[in-house]
């Protein structure tokens, strides 16, 4: 039977030759010219560790398969410091058999790009490949090294800081849109010219360059539909009733960037430390009457679309008692922990 050692050893070397590689790789637009194009060898590249990343999760699959569960459980030590790192071979094995059924379909959809010859397509998909390659090991490496009586290595798909403030700036989108509700054909034109200085607004700001490149792809899309409307004088306003629809819907797309899970922790802890702080007594006769603090509201601003009771606050322009929070927070609270 397999050993400990000789079922990871060999994994966990390919493993992080594999970070390596994708450290080594950067794919970076800095500017929406709708001239650029991405370098064949960098594509080449990129093509190779898709393809080099999916073998190596459909060996480490067959390698577990063929190793008794005893002997990698033996050889584990530590207490875990790291939660992946507590994983049973059998649920690696199939968080690396997810991992490459979603790599080979990213494969599918940048050769597809490709065949097209459409350059933000191929930016957008390879861009995709490149942050989902150094996810799919981060679970599997952390196991590997618990399984060795290795201590665990802090590795993150992307910087959080960075993340913060792009799901902030989506989040003043998000709020912006619902705050302003359904639109009358009336109001159409007003509201959709507002939305694109605030779409122009986003592209002059120093994140944008750090957004997904599939998202600035189909932000620059959505805003040149409405600048084509807006300057359209013939245009109706049902038309225009429709792309509303269809910004509100997107906005609501971007806000699903809260399920990454350097966020959603970020987020179990900024709800946690807000409900202590309502329920801690602030002197003498505290009373839920008192607003939130300006800078506690702002970062709960950033969560929304993930509770309905909380958007029901936050989309409201006036302060509100800190005691109209916590039956949301709770809510909430309760819900990234079903998660």
């Amino acid at each position: 039977m397999p050993s400990a050692e000789s079922v990871s050893r060999p994994l966990l070397n390919e493993v992080t030759r594999l970070f390596e590689r994708s450290d080594s790789l950067e794919l970076f637009v800095p500017q929406d010219t709708g001239t650029f194009a991405v370098d064949p060898a960098l594509l080449e590249k990129i093509f190779a560790l898709i393809d080099d990343t999916t073998n190596t999760l459909g060996e480490l699959g067959d390698r577990l398969d063929a190793a008794a569960p005893e002997d990698l459980s033996e050889a584990a030590a530590g207490d875990g410091d790291v939660a992946q790192a507590n994983l049973s071979p059998r649920e690696v094995a199939d968080l690396a058999f997810v991992a490459r059924a979603e790599l080979t379909d990213l494969r599918r959809l940048l050769q597809a790009a490709v065949d097209r010859r459409n350059a933000w397509k191929i930016a957008a998909e390879a861009d995709r490949a490149l942050h989902r390659v150094p996810r799919s090991l981060i679970p599997i490496e952390a196991a590997l090294r618990h399984w060795l009586g290795e201590d665990p290595i802090e590795r993150r798909s992307f910087d959080l800081d960075d993340a913060l403030e792009i799901r902030r700036q989506y989040a003043r989108l998000w709020l912006e849109a619902h705050r302003l509700g359904d639109v009358d054909s009336v109001e159409v034109r007003d509201r959709l010219r507002h939305f694109a200085d605030l779409l122009a607004m986003l592209r002059r700001n120093a994140i944008y360059p750090y957004l997904r490149i599939d998202d600035r792809y189909e932000l620059r899309q959505l805003q040149k539909r409405i600048l084509g409307y807006l300057d359209d004088d013939g245009a109706d306003a049902e038309t225009g009733r429709r792309m509303w629809q269809d910004l509100v819907g997107f906005v609501s797309l971007l806000m699903q960037i809260s399920r990454r899970e350097e966020l959603r922790e970020h987020d179990r802890l900024l709800v946690a430390r807000t409900l202590r702080s309502i329920a801690k007594p602030l002197g003498p006769g505290p009373t839920g009457d008192d607003p939130l603090d300006a800078s506690v509201t702002a970062a709960l601003r950033d969560l929304a679309s993930l509770e309905p009771s909380l958007d029901e606050i936050l989309v409201r322009s006036t302060p509100q008692p800190a005691a109209a929070f916590v039956g949301p927070l709770g809510r909430l609270r309760d819900r990234m922990a079903r998660r």
